[in-house]
């Protein structure tokens, strides 16, 4: 279980996060959603281990701060919003970054571990390619695989581990939104948990089992996608006029700018 008790945290003397409190739990793919600058990416940057703060933050029953860093690269992977690569790393080699990290110990095991991991995002193959010749989507996708290759297992020792993921598909076409959307949905439904920073908010109503919504630093509104994702939680927080409905045949959310182009 994650937990914040009353977390702020300030950038350049401004408080961007404001007494924050909402727990997440393994077994669940908990989403936050928000605005820009509502504090999504600096929330996950605090849980991660990266980011000052005040308040606390409960991590497997601990305190956060008590973690090393060792203990958290054996408990939770964490995928950036944007990663510079200032070397040509070979595929295979950005993936031993993760084996490296994580709980694998022996050459044969990597091996099965990274081909997996490459075979579940659709890079089959692409072992010595070149990371910084791939497209911005394969580089997302390679990096999706490095996370698996570090927390390989869902649960260990009895255990559940996380994955932080900051706007996993905002480079995706639609075929790779739905295939590493389904990859976390399954890692959370084998007893690990997902903490994922969201924009897409179909996407969110399809693969969230909890919402976070996020204005301005706080906690605007926290539960189902059915009940977060209501048109006046919406406005309220989007600034727009947004719909909501149900798809006739599936029952799903559908949520779109009410607004028609001037």
């Amino acid at each position: 279980m994650i937990e914040l008790d009353n977390v702020s945290i300030s950038l350049a003397g401004r408080e961007v996060v404001k007494a924050l409190s909402f727990s997440a739990a393994p077994g669940q793919l908990t989403a936050i959603i928000g605005p820009n600058g509502s504090g999504k990416t600096t929330t996950l940057r605090a849980l991660s281990g990266e980011r000052d703060y005040r308040g606390r933050i409960g991590f497997g029953g601990r305190d956060l701060k008590s973690f090393s860093a060792h203990e958290l690269a054996m408990d939770r992977a964490v995928l950036a919003q944007s990663i510079s690569l200032g070397f040509p790393f070979k595929v295979r080699e950005i993936l031993e970054m993760g084996v490296v990290a994580g709980d694998i110990h022996s050459r044969q095991e990597a091996e099965r571990v990274m081909a997996e991991a490459l075979e579940r995002v659709d890079l089959k193959g692409f072992e010595n390619r070149i990371a910084t010749a791939l497209s911005g989507g394969e580089q997302a996708r390679m990096h999706m695989a490095r996370v698996l290759c570090q927390i390989s297992s869902p649960v260990l020792d009895a255990r559940a581990r996380w994955l932080f993921l900051d706007e996993p598909v905002a480079s995706l076409d639609i075929k790779h939104q739905l295939s590493i959307m389904r990859l976390a949905y399954d890692f959370a439904r084998r007893g690990g948990g997902v903490l994922a920073v969201m924009h897409d908010l179909n996407l969110t109503s399809m693969f969230a089992d909890k919402v976070i919504m996020l204005r301005d630093g706080k906690c605007h509104a926290t539960g189902a996608p059915e009940d977060v994702f209501t048109e006046a939680n919406l406005e309220a927080v989007y600034g727009c006029p947004i719909s909501v409905s149900r798809d006739a045949a599936t029952g799903q959310l559908r949520i779109y700018p009410s607004q028609t182009a001037a």
